[in-house]
């Protein structure tokens, strides 16, 4: 983690701050589930994108640990709750002949955007020390 020499996070904070984006993704699914069945799966989605956006973007501005931990938190949330909501809306507007392979296409390429994120990561970090 670069943040901690920042911060001087513990141990324990660093495994907390780690670990918070899925803890959120537990929760995000469960919540979210109940509030897409009441509110309807169009207006969550966008609430959902919504809040992954402000999480995302407020976690460049956090000025300690405890702040980061709980962006990162509200980020899992968010995330957590776009797995079923997403998926729900493309199988309930996708063409049935076309359902099945969108429905993998979709899993495949969050798995994918989850390596890009890390490789762009590690990128960032070799750049980081270019400009210091």
């Amino acid at each position: 983690m670069q943040i901690v020499p920042k911060f001087g996070l513990s141990a324990a904070w660093q495994g907390l701050i780690g670990a918070s984006a899925l803890i959120g993704m537990l929760f995000g699914g469960v919540v979210f589930g109940f509030l897409t069945d009441r509110f309807g799966r169009q207006a969550m989605y966008t609430v959902d994108l919504l809040l992954i956006i402000a999480t995302s973007v407020a976690q460049y501005f956090i000025e300690g640990a405890l702040a980061l931990f709980v962006l990162r938190l509200l980020t899992g949330i968010a995330v957590g709750a776009d797995y079923p909501i997403a998926t729900s809306l493309l199988a309930e507007f996708m063409p049935r002949r076309y359902r099945g392979p969108m429905l993998g296409a979709m899993i495949a390429v969050w798995f994918l955007g989850a390596t890009v994120a890390y490789l762009v990561g590690i990128a960032l970090q070799a750049l980081g020390s270019v400009f210091k």
